[in-house]
């Protein structure tokens, strides 16, 4: 038998009211008046409102009121006792009225003889709003202190209760304008019947047949959200409208609003969700009102009320009672032509009174004639126990929710509620909320698993003796998990299994292990399914890749079984299984080039989801690159096979590091050693042809070069040492800098021993620039080494290795050494070449390798050189091709003049015309004495007469800057003595009144300081300095 939440009880009243058929409304109020509470108060259609008191004062039963007194000219149907701000609420000649609780002690509502004696206190009891004019209509939300007013003149405007107890505007609207920019509801639809607040920023206006939702803040009407439930959103006539109490959506993660709108043949429950509570709403044009549930009945209701759990409906020869929960009818009590009723006590649930505690919570009902019943809420303990044991598992689970500070079940007895009705909605296709109650109970994960098929769990897995059991009793449930339905079943799985495992410290390793694999498992079976495939594999990727409990050797076999290679790689590298992973992707890669050579036209179902060779090597190579120090041998190992292959990818490995931070990365070398025995496939045919390809235009060795092919051992440890320490990526010791030096010069002597077997005439040249084929990449690459800024090689030791005919090189190694004499001496007086020498000077003095007297040096090497004997001198030149004595630059030819050119070219050399054009063109950078001294005396002026005219120049321009900076400085001087003139006249003038600002006594005459903000202080009291 189902169980009924109401008791009817006759309440006898002293005396009706007169005319009871006026009565309008039934209102209650639980402040006390002396020791009677709660008050009941019939409102008639004559703005009457009759007072009934308990017979028995407070805490006793309602079985007998008696009544009162009456109050006149003081009901309205918008009238509300707001108990919470301690006043009585309603409209009085248009406006809105409040009055202070209770109303006994009122002396103007008592009509009071001494009225006007107690007028001061009477405007404490009694408040009049001025600012409500023309009021038709009102509403209250007494949870969020606002209060919405209606004007006859569709004004809509908002209050705030403040804290000094008074209503404050804080918006007002005009209603035709708000309908007027909306589509979803027109002008027409007025006027308001009804308006029902939803929270301090909505309300809900009910007009003849269709109702809107108003943003009270912008004016804005929400529109609906797209739901099945659209057809039902015009009502044909709306006869009440209620507000949802926020309580009902404590659990909720949103901030959300509701009410309830009753039509002619059913209603609508309403509500706006605007959010997580936290956090503000993003987006406002996105709010929406959504219909949530339908209640439908033949006969429309006069009037809706909420009793904690329950709704009211007055369906006019009954009360229908329905859960609140699941909107389904528990109860109809039979009460004909009823006026209205009012919710006495409340459940504690929701909020009650603590001081009527002890009484039942109870529901009034007054009828034709005159006949008050109350109808007493039997105790939701008492419901929850009849409606489990008549398995009404629905209604048992909405209680505990609804209801939790009056639920006695103990937590065991409530798990096993929510769990069994999960298994009632999993039997009944439910399953998305079967697994939210299987959640809720934590009950064993291994129950939950067992209504799902076999193949899910891990194959060692045993079953226990209760699992079997409970796989015996839901055995019909599993035979239904075919198509479709298994489909939503594993989803509603995987949604639990992922809240299951967020849970900190859920159960023990093995159930962890258990839960991750299953949920696997699962996001593999849904990621075959198209319409779920996006979002399956997504999750299967966060899961593989973060933290988890998955059985190793179940979750190899699953995944091999299901070609989903990538999230294995991925699992395979969060549990650290590094060689599994490299192995795999070794697989992978014969098998795709596998596939590739035979070209088979009907390749399996596997085979096409197979990437390409390259593609694998290039994973390869990337998960080598996060391998740090601890893993270097398989790094070693594996990148064999890849440098085999593609050298350049392969050497990609260690020049491209992606080590996490905070962990050692490799040995640079070790790395070096490795890519020295790393044996590389090199086509002679493809190499030869590369260096008798290359260009013959001459390349400027301060350029970057090239790579080298990787056709060798030694070419890779080459190409990782010059391109780790140019890109400074990590730190690498100067020894490692010396073997980079040593292998390139190395592989200089070995190309130029395997050139010579095919050219016996090919030699090293003097000049880097003019060396041709593989072997000129590599003076290019070491000469480019060499000048590198970044390099710390050690260049006195490189200086014995390096072959004199290398003068480029040795150049290099003499420079980082200092030794710019030994430079110069090789570029002015071995190669005899003038812009070199000139370039090099220009290089070190604007890099400040050197000062100015690197030029007066080339001077003294051209003007002064030192004796060389003939052979030291062959011995550099014999491999270069005959040169002129010097090369000169036309731009730097010596004036002539008639018939003494021929003399003058004569008998100056062309050292001396070199040291000329140097004179001349750099002439601030040259000391001039020395320089003088250094000429020939034959060599005539007019050759020097640039030089003159720069060295006069800058005599000039240095005296005149010099008479400029004096005559700056003697107005400067001038501005600092006439500013202290200014500060010696100013004068501080102290009366008898002025005060010391920090001791605050008087200055009197003694000494005083003046600081620089205008304060006067006494010697004593000044600051520290």
């Amino acid at each position: 038998m189902a169980m009924e939440p109401y008791v009817l009880v006759d309440v006898e009243a002293d005396k009706p009211v007169k005319k009871p058929q006026q009565i309008d409304a039934l209102l209650s109020s639980t402040v006390a008046w002396g020791d009677l509470a709660p008050l009941v108060f019939f409102g008639t259609t004559d703005s009457t409102l009759h007072c009934y008191v308990p017979a028995g004062g407070v805490l006793t039963s309602l079985n007998f009121v008696r009544f009162h007194t009456t109050y006149k000219k003081i009901y309205h149907p918008c009238a509300r006792f707001l108990d919470a701000w301690g006043i009585y609420m309603t409209l009085v000649d248009a406006k809105v009225a409040m009055y202070a609780l209770p109303l006994h002690t009122n002396p103007h509502l008592d009509g009071n003889s001494t009225y006007s004696a107690a007028m001061g206190h009477s405007r404490e009891k009694m408040v009049t709003m001025e600012d409500t004019k023309n009021t038709v209509l009102f509403a209250v939300h007494e949870s969020s202190k606002v209060v919405c007013t209606l004007s006859k003149q569709n004004t809509l405007k908002v209050f705030d209760w403040t804290v000094n107890r008074s209503l404050e505007l804080r918006v007002q609207h005009e209603l035709l304008a708000v309908l007027g920019t909306t589509k979803l509801l027109p002008p027409s639809a007025l006027p308001v019947q009804r308006m029902v607040l939803l929270g301090e920023s909505y309300v809900l206006l009910v007009f003849k047949k269709e109702w809107c939702v108003v943003n009270l803040d912008s004016g804005k009407v929400l529109g609906v959200a797209q739901s099945d439930m659209i057809p039902h959103v015009n009502l044909e006539t709306i006869t009440c409208a209620i507000p949802i109490p926020r309580h009902h959506y404590r659990k909720s993660v949103h901030r959300t609003r509701g009410a309830l709108v009753c039509g002619k043949h059913y209603a609508l429950r309403l509500s706006i969700i605007e959010g997580p509570s936290e956090t503000p709403f993003a987006n406002e044009d996105s709010l929406k009102v959504h219909v949530e549930k339908v209640i439908e009945y033949n006969t429309a209701p006069r009037n809706v009320s909420y009793h904690h759990p329950f709704l009211l409906l007055d369906a006019q020869e009954k009360i229908a009672v329905y859960n609140f929960g699941t909107m389904k009818l528990v109860q109809s009590v039979p009460i004909k032509s009823a006026y209205g009723g009012c919710v006495a006590v409340s459940a504690s649930s929701a909020g009650r009174d603590a001081s009527t505690k002890v009484l039942p919570a109870s529901f009034l009902v007054a009828s034709a004639p005159f006949v008050v019943q109350s109808l007493e809420m039997v105790s939701i303990s008492k419901q929850l126990r009849q409606c489990i044991d008549n398995q009404q598992l629905e209604e048992a689970v909405v209680l505990t929710e609804l209801c939790p500070d009056e639920v006695s079940l103990l937590d065991d007895e409530l798990s096993r509620l929510n769990a069994e009705y999960a298994l009632d909605l999993f039997r009944r296709g439910q399953f998305d909320r079967a697994m939210e109650y299987y959640s809720k109970s934590r009950v064993n994960v291994m129950e939950v698993l067992e209504l799902f098929p076999r193949d899910l769990l891990p194959r060692t897995r045993v079953l226990t003796e209760a699992a079997k059991t409970n796989q015996r009793k839901s055995d019909d449930a599993v035979t239904l998990l075919q198509g479709d339905d298994l489909v939503k079943s594993l989803l509603a799985l995987i949604s639990f299994l992922w809240k299951y495992r967020e849970q900190p410290a859920n159960g023990s390793e093995d159930t962890r292990e258990l839960v991750d694999t299953v949920l696997l498992k699962c996001i593999v079976l849904i990621s075959e399914k198209n319409e779920h495939r996006q979002r399956a594999q997504a999750q299967l990727m966060e899961m593989v890749r973060s933290e988890n409990w998955c059985e190793i050797g179940e979750v190899e076999v699953f995944l091999r079984a299901h070609n989903r290679f990538d999230a294995l790689l991925n699992f395979y590298a969060s549990r650290k299984l590094h060689r599994k992973a490299l192995e795999l992707l070794e697989d992978l890669e014969r098998s795709a080039a596998a596939t590739a050579e035979s070209k088979d036209a009907s390749a399996t179902p596997v085979q096409e989801q197979l990437k390409s060779a390259e593609e694998y090597l290039a994973l390869t190579t990337e998960y080598l690159r996060r391998l740090g120090h601890k893993r270097a041998e398989l790094v070693f190992e594996f990148s064999r096979r890849v440098i085999l292959s593609q050298p350049t990818l392969g050497l990609s490995i260690f020049t491209s590091r992606n080590v996490s931070r905070g962990r050692e990365d490799i040995d640079p070398a070790q790395i070096v050693n490795h890519l020295k025995s790393c044996q590389v496939l090199a086509d002679p045919a493809t190499v030869d042809a590369e260096s008798n390809d290359e260009s013959t235009a001459e390349a400027n060795v301060l350029e970057p070069t090239a790579s080298l092919p990787l056709t060798e051992s030694r070419f890779l440890a080459i190409e990782y040492l010059t391109q780790v320490i140019y890109t400074r990526k990590s730190a690498i010791p100067g020894r490692l800098h010396d073997d980079a030096v040593y292998l390139m010069l190395e592989a200089i002597t070995a190309e130029l021993q395997r050139a010579r077997e095919s050219m016996p005439n090919v030699r090293l040249t003097s000049r880097v620039s003019s060396q041709r084929g593989l072997l000129g990449k590599i003076r290019r690459k070491l000469i480019e080494f060499l000048q590198f800024q970044g390099t710390q090689y050690h260049p006195e030791r490189m200086l014995s290795r390096t072959p004199l005919e290398m003068v480029d090189e040795r150049a290099a190694l003499l420079s980082r050494l200092g030794r710019h004499h030994e430079v110069l001496h090789l570029y002015a007086l071995q190669l005899r070449d003038a812009t070199l020498a000139e370039a090099y000077c220009n290089r070190c003095y604007e890099t400040k390798q050197a000062d100015s007297s690197i030029y007066s040096t080339l001077l003294r090497l051209y003007l002064r050189p030192p004796l060389q004997t003939t052979t030291s001198s062959s011995s550099v030149l014999s491999t270069s091709p005959p040169k002129p004595m010097w090369q000169r630059s036309t731009s730097l030819q010596l004036p002539t003049q008639g018939n003494s050119n021929t003399a003058a070219v004569t008998a100056s050399s062309e050292a001396v015309t070199a040291a000329v054009n140097i004179l001349n063109k750099y002439a601030e950078r040259i000391d001039v004495p020395s320089a003088l001294e250094l000429l020939p005396p034959d060599v005539p002026v007019a050759a020097l007469s640039a030089f003159f005219r720069r060295v006069l120049e800058r005599q000039v321009e240095r005296f005149r800057n010099g008479q400029v900076k004096k005559q700056l400085s003697k107005m400067e001087n001038f501005k600092v003595r006439e500013l202290l003139t200014v500060k010696r006249k100013e004068s501080v003038t102290v009366w008898s009144s002025h005060c010391c600002q920090v001791c605050g006594r008087k200055l009197g005459i003694g000494t005083f300081v003046r600081l620089p903000t205008g304060a006067l202080l006494h010697y004593a009291c000044q600051p520290a300095p």
